[in-house]
């Protein structure tokens, strides 16, 4: 169990007392898994993982969402974190075409609203959605961006190019598929 999540565990209980509605810990495994979780899987073997994403869609993306939380949580159930049961519904998928050479895999995450603070003054930028861009000829060539919470309130858009590696690409959008489909047609590089 990495420290973030016992860390987490420990102040769940306190948490709930002072925000019921507040998931710091769902959160923060989106935050992970977007950031750290499938970029490890997506990076590893982009051809398996596109082609995976494109063949079974949701099934898979619930295979890879399920594989993190175990590491997340050091194999203990989501729900002794506060994690409900049922995480994996929170999330969904689709693929669009953005033009006849150009797809994208969008995965959505669980709306995050306001901004989450992890302690005073240090939020914690949820992520909205995690777009793949490739071309279906050529999945191995692939850009990775993350539409995800600004510090300062809307959205930010960021480019992921590996494990923990992301970088700030610009102001983002509204947090809806279309708008956030928009800007990815405007930022259209492979």
């Amino acid at each position: 169990m990495d420290l973030t999540a016992s860390l987490l565990k420990k102040l769940w209980p306190l948490l709930t007392k002072l925000r019921p509605r507040l998931n710091l810990v769902l959160y923060g495994y989106c935050y992970n898994f977007c950031y750290r979780g499938f970029p490890k899987i997506l990076f590893a073997d982009p051809v398996a993982v596109i082609t995976a994403l494109r063949k079974s869609g949701i099934g898979t993306l619930h295979t890879y969402l399920s594989q993190y939380m175990k590491q997340f949580t050091g194999g203990q159930p989501c729900a002794s974190y506060g994690i409900p049961e049922d995480y994996c519904s929170l999330f969904s998928m689709q693929i669009r075409e953005l033009d006849s050479n150009l797809s994208a895999i969008l995965i959505s995450y669980p709306a995050p609203g306001r901004l989450i603070e992890q302690k005073p003054g240090v939020p914690l930028l949820a992520p909205h959605f995690t777009a793949i861009l490739f071309d279906p000829s050529s999945p191995a060539q692939f850009t990775c961006y993350v539409l995800g919470q600004s510090p300062t309130g809307g959205t930010t858009l960021r480019c992921v190019s590996g494990e923990n590696s992301h970088g700030n690409c610009g102001e983002g959008c509204t947090p809806s598929v279309e708008a956030f489909v928009s800007l990815l047609k405007s930022v259209r590089k492979l």
